[in-house]
This record gives structure tokens, C-alpha cells and sequence, in this order.
């Protein structure tokens, strides 16, 4: 059987904030039980847990990772998110998809993306 990816973890300084930002904005769910400095957040096939907590050693200062949720249509989405306080950047047309791209509260890179939405 292949692997795959169960969680992604990011390193964050307010795991409740974040948290919060995750549930309101993009609808996620936590999974019971949180524990102190970490939750996990039900994403469809892939969680996203958030620990408080330092990045592995020898880690960069800030991830290179960057959470990508899968939606239809990525200017209404991008219209619906920006209503509720975010800023995007542009919204890019490459290849037959779209793409757009905003942070968490803690700089952390997200990307509403069409590709491979049918």
C-alpha cells in the first residue's frame, strides 16, 4: 500500500488564533481532544494539525510549506474571503486553472487553487 499524507503540521506562536482562522474562513473541524500547544483540524483527506512549539532542528526560520485548498471557482472564493477581512495578491489564470494566494495570522503562505478541480 503507498504511503500517504495524513497531517501537515505548522509551527505556530497562538495555536487558538490560528485555529479559529482555520475554521471560520476555510470551514475546517477540530478533532477532538486538543491538547495544549496542538490541534488538529479535519481538511478532507489530509489534516492540518497546528503545534506550538519550535521547528525541528536545523529547520529554516520560517516553513517553505504552503496549504493549498482545492475550490471550483477561485475569484468567488477569493471575493468571499476578502469580505471577511483577508488580502489576497492577484488572481492568476495559468494552464486552464487559477490561483490565488494570502497568509494565515502567522505569515504562513495559503493558495486557493483550481487545478485539478473538476
Amino acid at each position: 500500500m503507498p504511503a500517504h499524507i495524513g497531517r501537515i503540521i505548522l509551527f505556530v506562536a497562538d495555536v487558538p488564533k490560528v485555529a479559529a482562522f482555520y475554521e471560520q474562513h476555510f470551514g475546517l473541524e477540530p478533532l477532538e481532544p486538543a491538547e495544549d500547544g496542538w490541534i488538529e483540524l479535519r481538511a478532507g483527506g489530509c489534516n492540518l494539525a497546528l503545534h506550538r512549539g519550535k521547528l525541528p532542528e536545523g529547520a529554516h526560520a520560517q516553513s517553505r510549506a504552503k496549504i493549498v485548498f482545492s475550490v471550483r471557482d477561485v475569484r468567488a472564493e477569493v471575493e468571499r474571503l476578502t469580505r471577511e477581512g483577508l488580502k489576497f495578491g492577484k488572481v492568476h489564470d495559468w494552464n486552464g486553472f487559477s490561483f490565488a494566494d494570502t497568509k494565515d495570522p502567522e505569515g504562513n503562505p495559503i493558495q486557493l487553487s483550481s487545478r485539478g478541480v473538476a
